[in-house]
């Protein structure tokens, strides 16, 4: 992971852990699920990279030269917000493991089998979307508490709950069109990476850390735009992984997103290279949870002699010159820009 976060991440980790301690005397009044909650969550919401908090750390710098103890805040509200769609994302793809580590929907549905409830899996999934629904309240709670000055908190709250309203409605497609096979087309798939990740986890935390440091104007607009850029590039590096990465460098398990019949570049292409033959065998191995390991391999082999791994890898290269183009046109030291060209780069080559 690039220097700079990897600098961050501790602050980021510590201030997080800090504000969960604070909320133990609260969740305790109801027992004993806020104590088991808290502390399950301790554990899950530190154990990420905590890239969109340090890109909230990172703009504030670009624009104000410095450090304030209200981007921190901030960073900790936007890794909240992400463990919390986490939590929900792990049950819709019913991933047992997430950053190598157990999944709080299954450690609750091990918990019920443990305990000998009559339906563990049920409960496992209920709890899970429980204790989703709780980050959610908590990263909001975060956000309200930043000293700052009311108009720039308004212009925060109202940019944070557009974004996560998009990527709701981003999330509801993607799930319909992981159970339809409608005819696809680049453009939903894009708009899909666009609202459900590329300006959440990029462009959102480019916009708060810019504006806690007063900027304001066309300025934004170019960092929304980078965000996007690096988004869909990350996204579209997120689907190779699934597809091609080991499960001891991801953190998921092999071919999850097959399992899932997540409708990436790779299947959308397979579709339209493969012949009659193989186009039927993608569609039983697309979404059928017992997908056998030589499936996964065969979606593979026939990914790289298609051309359509190397097809993807131009478009990603393509939008990344975009991108270093947009990164030397902004008015900031070399030293922020390098930065950003760095995070460019994890992003096009990263392997978790």
């Amino acid at each position: 992971m690039l220097e700079y976060f990897k600098e961050q991440r501790p602050r980021i980790k510590s201030a997080l852990q800090e504000y969960l301690k604070e909320q133990e005397g609260h969740f305790r009044s109801v027992e004993p699920w806020g104590k088991d909650f808290l502390e399950r969550l301790q554990d899950f919401s530190g154990s990420g990279k905590m890239v969109r908090g340090g890109l909230i750390m990172l703009a504030y710098r670009m624009f104000a030269g410095g450090e304030s103890r209200a981007a921190l805040e901030a960073a900790v509200a936007m890794e909240l917000m992400q463990g919390a769609f986490l939590i929900h994302d792990d049950i819709m793809d019913q991933d047992d493991t997430r950053r190598g580590r157990k999944t709080i929907y299954y450690q609750y549905q091990e918990l019920g089998e443990e305990i000998s409830l009559s339906d563990p899996g049920r409960f496992g999934s209920s709890m899970g979307i429980c204790a989703g629904d709780l980050v959610f309240f908590l990263a909001f709670d975060v956000f309200n508490r930043l000293d700052i000055p009311p108009d720039v908190c308004h212009k925060i709250y109202t940019a944070v709950t557009r974004e996560v309203f998009l990527v709701g409605l981003a999330q509801m497609q993607d799930i319909y069109l992981g159970y339809s096979f409608e005819d696809l087309d680049e453009e939903k798939i894009i708009s899909v990476f666009r609202y459900k990740t590329a300006r959440y986890t990029f462009s959102l935390p480019f916009y708060v850390g810019a504006v806690l440091a007063g900027r304001e104007g066309p300025v934004l607009k170019t960092l929304s735009q980078i965000g996007e850029n690096l988004g869909i590039i990350f996204q579209i590096k997120d689907d190779e992984l699934g597809l091609f990465g080991e499960k001891e460098e991801t953190g998921k398990p092999l071919g999850s997103d097959l399992r899932g019949a997540k409708k990436t570049l790779y299947y959308l292409y397979l579709l339209q290279k493969a012949d009659g033959e193989d186009r039927e065998r993608l569609k039983t191995i697309m979404g059928n949870p017992q997908i056998s390991e030589g499936d996964i391999l065969w979606t593979r082999d026939r990914v790289v002699a298609l051309g359509i791994k190397e097809q993807v890898q131009m478009k990603m290269l393509k939008m990344a010159r975009r991108t270093r183009a947009l990164i030397k046109s902004l008015d900031v030291s070399a030293e922020n820009k390098g930065i950003l060209e760095e995070l460019l780069d994890y992003s096009l080559n990263r392997n978790s």
